[in-house]
């Protein structure tokens, strides 16, 4: 499935980035269809990086998941984002 990207940055910064990435969930067949997929996102938390391209992992942690529902695979793992403060 497709999730997309959601940014933690302050307000004086603009961050230029892929909009979603693809990920594959394992879990229980009950607690993955009891999953409301639509508030589903990948939160990265920018504040701390300066100007510039920077790569950043994808990790489980960056999905708020149930613990009953682990990120099986994704894609693209390392993606690239450019911050540009205002």
């Amino acid at each position: 499935m497709s999730v997309p990207l959601c940014f933690i940055t302050s307000e004086n910064s603009l961050i230029t980035a892929p909009e979603k990435i693809t990920v594959t969930l394992k879990g229980r067949r009950t607690d993955l269809y009891t999953l409301d997929t639509t508030t589903l996102a990948a939160h990265i938390n920018t504040k701390h990086l300066p100007s510039g391209t920077h790569g950043i992992i994808i990790k489980e942690n960056h999905l708020f998941l149930p613990h009953t529902i682990t990120l099986a695979r994704y894609a693209p793992s390392n993606i690239m984002i450019t911050v540009t403060k205002k």
